[in-house]
């Protein structure tokens, strides 16, 4: 099976917040479309029994068949200092879920 990942250009979202030492904590959100694909005609692509893509689908006992798109929204919490600090960017939280399947 192959997974590829694509990030939708539509649909993030951003929110900053100013911080007490002149950085910026962000808020933001993207799509991401995760396709898996049978490598040939002769395999299957599966979703895990239990798993919550498998569940969203309507099949929580698991499914298989040649392809799945599936669509994930992500978030992201992170503290982006000022340029002058001499600090790197740390993402605080993260947060991936799963919004659809196909």
């Amino acid at each position: 099976m192959t997974l590829t990942r694509a990030v939708r250009s539509v649909g993030s979202q951003v929110f900053a917040l100013r911080t007490a030492d002149g950085g910026v904590l962000a808020f933001t959100s993207v799509v991401v479309t995760d396709h898996l694909q049978a490598k040939t005609a002769k395999f299957r692509a599966s979703l895990r029994a239990g798993s919550n893509d498998a569940a969203l689908l309507g099949k929580p006992a698991g499914a298989t068949g040649k392809s799945f798109s599936i669509d994930r929204l992500q978030m992201f919490m992170t503290h982006i200092p000022t340029k002058t600090s001499g600090t790197k960017a740390k993402v605080l939280a993260y947060s991936e879920t799963a919004v659809s399947v196909k």
